[in-house]
């Protein structure tokens, strides 16, 4: 009989760390000496040991290597047993990335040929070549990933793209939200370089940008836009450009809107602004988030359409969410779409009428022990849930729509203001 005893490796953090940031093993021997403080007698012998098990140490980190590349068989190997707080700080750490170089790939096609170029993010950055390099593979491994995650499967259920991250690669839920929230920039290749205020604005702008689009305009299970919300945009779209004087109401609302809630002077700089090219432009921005190709340009869209006339009003970044405040309340006060509302609840009273009635019908047949009817059972079904009006379902798309573009735009705004 042959027995076999296994024990939990011993890791050393500080040594992983350097192996991690894509330190050698002289580069990682030199780091661990300055941090030694030991008599000079002492010192050959005290290397000879740190050489040893930094040697060790990096024997262990590459073998286990392969393994990062899907957690999950972590728990299901026998090669190097792990305590399950080591195996989560392991995974932890080693998909953590350094933001200025992530800064560098959002946007862009995660290709064999820019993963060849990133000598030149190591140079900007400041940041090894193998910690770039291991920084490229986890994030196009994650893009893969996720857009896995997001193509429906028949018969399970959808759920956060972030939780299903989580429960597949081990990670925290901070970082899974990281990720999901840089895998968007990716997915779609939002353009973050076209224009010099854009390329200014850090990592973290965008990536609050993309948490608060997950979070309003994704439906679950989902990283990209609703098609309910955009189906409603196209809608708000078509009943103020067909009814010219709905648009003028909805700026004369706009405008009283802003007297209400600041001074006089700054509600006169801020009507230079012409609002029924700002509601016209915002619409077609949001339109166009149906289009791959249109969509990719959004934050462009935004330093061009939005950002460029605000500036030139020139409106401060307080000032712009004044007025984005003011075009998001008076959307519901506009009478077009309040008549909407009149018509759908009479709608919604005729269909509850009728949904009593045939509660009613199907009340005697069950006294009398006869079936329901096919006709009525059908009926039931459909009314059981009666949908929301229309002006409910467009106030909301309207609400979501305006809420991601100022929080873009409060982030953006300072670095367009500030671009020649």
């Amino acid at each position: 009989m042959i027995t076999v005893v296994s024990h939990p490796h011993l890791v050393d953090f500080s040594i992983f760390r350097l192996w991690n940031d894509g330190a050698d093993e002289v580069q990682a021997l030199n780091d661990r000496l300055r941090h030694e403080n030991q008599p000079e007698w002492e010192s050959a012998r005290i290397e000879a040991a740190l050489r040893c098990e930094i040697s060790d140490q990096y024997r262990l980190f590459t073998n286990m290597e392969r393994f990062f590349d899907e957690p999950q068989l972590f728990s299901t190997q026998p090669l190097f047993p792990l305590d399950p707080q080591t195996e989560a700080t392991l995974i932890e750490a080693y998909y953590e990335f350094n933001e200025d170089v992530f800064r560098e790939l959002l946007g862009k096609k995660l290709t064999a040929r820019l993963r060849r170029d990133l000598e030149g993010i190591s140079t900007k950055t400041r940041v090894s070549l193998r910690s770039c390099q291991r920084q490229f593979d986890n994030l196009s491994r994650i893009c893969r990933i996720v857009e896995e995650l997001t193509a429906p499967v028949p018969g399970q259920d959808p759920c956060s793209i972030a939780v299903a991250l989580k429960a597949r690669m081990h990670f925290s839920a901070e970082l899974a939200n990281k990720y999901t929230q840089v895998a968007l920039i990716c997915d779609h290749r939002y353009e973050t370089f076209k224009r010099k205020s854009l390329a200014q604005a850090p990592f973290g702008a965008y990536s609050e940008c993309a948490r608060e689009m997950i979070r309003m305009w994704s439906s679950y299970g989902s990283i990209d836009p609703d098609e309910a919300l955009v189906e409603k945009l196209h809608e708000i779209k078509t009943l103020l450009h067909s009814d010219r004087e709905a648009l003028d109401v909805f700026c004369v609302l706009s405008t009283e809107k802003i007297r209400g809630l600041v001074d006089v002077p700054t509600a006169t700089k801020i009507a230079k602004v012409k609002l029924p090219s700002l509601v016209k432009t915002l619409l077609s921005i949001g339109v166009a988030l149906s289009q791959p190709k249109d969509h990719r340009d959004f934050f462009v869209e935004i330093a061009d359409r939005l950002g460029d006339p605000f500036r030139r009003a020139p409106l401060a970044p307080s000032e712009v969410l004044i007025l984005l405040d003011a075009v998001t309340i008076a959307f519901q006060a506009v009478p077009a779409v309040q008549r909407c509302t009149e018509r759908e609840q009479a709608a919604l009273q005729e269909r509850i009428r009728q949904q009593a009635a045939l509660a009613a019908i199907q009340q005697t047949q069950l006294q009398c022990a006869a079936p329901i009817s096919p006709l009525a059972d059908s009926a039931l079904a459909v009314l059981k849930t009666p949908k929301p009006p229309r002006f409910i379902s467009m106030v909301s798309a309207w609400l979501k729509y305006l809420s991601v573009m100022k929080h873009c735009l409060s982030l953006l705004y300072p670095f367009i203001l500030s671009s020649p």
